[in-house]
């Protein structure tokens, strides 16, 4: 689930950066800015794409019912993870839309609308991300690290010891 989450604000991140490139090189059109854009929209190209893939993925394990518990040991640093990307997109996407406020010209209201959606998908994502956590916690899933040690299993050496019978 964290994982999922952590994709998906990389990708808002990777989008966010594409869009202040594509506006920089229209609004700097004719001073060799070519290559910027056309890597400003292979990046906004490929991180929705991106977006769109792990998000559809994402609602195939969820109602394959692989979100009711974490899968990995150590879920709880991914869930940190994920909530710091969260704050990283909103921020970028804070920084586009007040960018793009004080700018007019070619690009702006582009800038605009991907930097909202990519506030209001950053804080869904953090609120998503959040519930799981809640929950995983409630169901005693994510653990102290010591708790973990002491609920694992044990294997004894006596599966590879002959028996005196």
């Amino acid at each position: 689930m964290f994982m999922f989450h952590s994709a998906e604000m990389l990708g808002l991140i990777a989008i966010a950066l594409g869009i202040m490139l594509v506006v920089w090189a229209l609004r700097n059109e004719g001073n060799s800015t070519g290559l910027s854009k056309v890597f400003g929209w292979l990046i906004v190209i490929i991180g929705v794409l991106g977006e769109l893939c792990s998000t559809y993925y994402s609602i195939k394990y969820w109602y394959a019912g692989y979100f009711q518990m974490p899968m990995i040991q150590g879920e709880a640093f991914i869930f940190h993870t994920a909530q710091m990307l969260s704050l990283v997109a909103i921020a970028l996407g804070i920084i586009l839309v007040v960018w793009a406020s004080r700018n007019e010209g070619l690009g702006i209201s582009l800038a605009k609308v991907f930097g909202w959606l990519i506030i209001l998908f950053a804080i869904l994502g953090m609120i998503c991300s959040g519930y799981y956590a809640t929950v995983y916690w409630y169901k005693g899933y994510i653990q102290t690290p010591a708790s973990m040690h002491m609920t694992m299993p044990h294997q004894t050496s006596s599966q590879n010891q002959p028996s005196n019978q």
